[in-house]
């Protein structure tokens, strides 16, 4: 079993949310319909750190509640040790559960993934 943090009045920055730095050997953009069919992936080494570096450093902002009716995308990160782990994008807030906030460019990257 698996134990991830969500919430944390400490974090500043992704990275004191995610332990993720170096372990990510894909993301997958999944079906919110049952949250394993994949959409779409982001496989290229280069890329996927480059993300991950983005969602790292991050500014965190957890007061945020995500709005209804949005359009939200499951980023499935893939780990070189066979998990996963998987978050919810909101590309309206640019945001990362839980409060991750992230530029534009990591938006394009997973819709360019998604579509």
């Amino acid at each position: 079993m698996i134990f991830e943090a969500d919430t944390n009045p400490g974090a500043r920055v992704g990275r004191d949310l995610l332990d993720l730095d170096g372990k990510v050997r894909r993301i997958s953009i999944n079906s919110r319909a049952d949250g394993t069919t994949e959409l779409g992936a982001i496989t290229d080494p280069k890329q996927v750190a480059g993300m991950v570096g983005i969602l790292l450093a991050g500014p965190v902002d957890q007061r945020i509640e995500p709005a209804a009716g949005q359009t939200r995308w499951l980023l499935a990160f893939h780990l070189l040790d066979g998990t996963a782990t998987v978050r919810v994008y909101d590309p309206g807030d640019r945001r990362v559960q839980r409060g991750i906030l992230v530029p534009r460019r990591f938006g394009e990257l997973v819709e360019g993934a998604g579509s």
